[in-house]
Formats: C-alpha cells, structure tokens, sequence
C-alpha cells in the first residue's frame, strides 16, 4: 500500500512506476501534480492498483472526475479509519475476485484454443476422408467397367 504526504507527489510517481503497488492512499493537493494526475499515471502502469483518493478540499466535480478517472473512492478530510479501513478491505477483496476472473478467463480462452484446435483437426480428418471415398468411388467404377468390358468380350 502507498501512502505519502501531500508535499511528495513526484516521489510517490516513481515509487509507483518501481514497485508493484496494490492500493493507493493520494492526497487530491500536492505538489508537483494533483492527485487525479497521479490516479491517471498509477491507473496507467497498472489497472488493478485500486486508489483512494483523500481531500480537505471536497467538491462534486472532483469526486466525479476521480471516480471517472478509476478512483475506487473518493473521501473527505478528516478521515473516519473505520471507513478507510472497510474501502481497503474491500478494494483487496476486489483485487482478488479479480484475479480470479483474469485466471478464469485466461482458462477458458485456453479451453477455446485447444477446441479450434481439435476441429481444425477434425475439418482436415474429414476432407482426407472424402478425397479417400472419391479414390474408393473412381476405383469402385473402374472395377465395374472392367467387369462389364470382360463380359462383352
């Protein structure tokens, strides 16, 4: 988890581009760049890292547009850690389910792989085996011809 003073906006970027940081407590006031810019360059590098973002200065508009930004919440100044501590419960309890999708899906794309496979291989089987039926067909009439030119001489 990240959390920095306000005054280290340009610090808690970089740590954020190093490290692999799963939830993000940022300051909407800092120096160097807002916390919105700082949601946009985590959100960037890593779209599961959950941030909350925490102002003395609240307004609808911000809140809009850090929760639009991918903000997993928006909290007032002074902070209630009762609160903050069921959003980064949650927030991990996200994470997880998730990890859990991405493990699902990545499973059944390989399901899905493995079946394309298995009828591209069943599509290929079944033209050999209707080149073999006309091979067995023309052979079959050849026979045929073969019996009736005998019989005629």
């Amino acid at each position: 988890m990240l959390s920095l003073p306000q005054k280290q906006g340009q610090k808690a970027l970089l740590l954020s581009k190093r490290k692999k940081i799963q939830i993000a407590l940022v300051d909407l006031k800092m120096s160097y760049m807002d916390g919105i810019e700082l949601l946009r360059e985590i959100k960037k590098k890593s779209k599961l890292t959950e941030v909350i973002i925490i102002t003395g200065h609240s307004g609808i508009k911000t809140a809009i547009e850090a929760l639009k930004e991918g903000a997993f919440r928006y909290m007032q100044k002074p902070i209630d850690y009762d609160e903050l501590t069921i959003y980064i419960k949650t927030a991990m309890e996200k994470q997880e389910q998730q990890k859990k999708i991405d493990a699902y899906v990545a499973n059944l794309e390989k399901a899905i792989k493995e079946k394309n496979k298995e009828l591209k291989l069943r599509e290929q089987a079944e033209k050999e085996l209707l080149k073999l039926n006309e091979c067995f067909i023309k052979f079959e009439a050849d026979i045929q011809n073969n019996i009736s030119t005998k019989k005629l001489t």
